[in-house]
This record gives structure tokens, C-alpha cells and sequence, in this order.
């Protein structure tokens, strides 16, 4: 496996989206639904604060994100 990687502004190019992998710039409730698929099927990974080219853009209020969502998904 080749993988390109600028370790400063994008994750690894060979984890492009597709049925298991996504990219969102920010968070919305509806990606629950994503969660329970990937927990339904054979996993995934949602990456947040990345771009559709794979660029990393940050995410606001992350800190305030992870302490809220765990109660969400359970």
C-alpha cells in the first residue's frame, strides 16, 4: 500500500472516502445515524473537521463536542 501523506494539513490519502470512510468539516446530530451503520456493519471511521479533499480545517468547539457526545450515543 502506497500512502500519500502531508502530515501538516491532510490525512493519509489512502483512507479516501467511501461506504466506510467519511470526511465532515463539522458536526451534526445526524451523523448518529452514520455511527449506528458503521456499528451495523463491518465499522468505518468519521473523520470531523476535514474537508472533502481530505484537508484538515479544524473543528469548533471540539472540546465542548467530546464531552457531549458520549451521552448522545449512548
Amino acid at each position: 500500500m502506497n500512502l500519500t501523506y502531508d502530515f501538516h494539513n491532510s490525512i493519509p490519502h489512502s483512507d479516501d472516502e467511501n461506504q466506510s470512510t467519511e470526511w465532515k468539516w463539522s458536526w451534526s446530530d445526524e451523523y448518529l445515524k452514520w455511527l449506528c451503520g458503521y456499528a451495523n456493519m463491518d465499522g468505518g471511521t468519521l473523520y470531523l473537521g476535514v474537508n472533502d479533499d481530505g484537508y484538515v480545517v479544524g473543528l469548533e468547539n471540539a472540546r465542548n463536542l467530546l464531552e457531549i457526545l458520549p451521552n448522545k450515543i449512548s
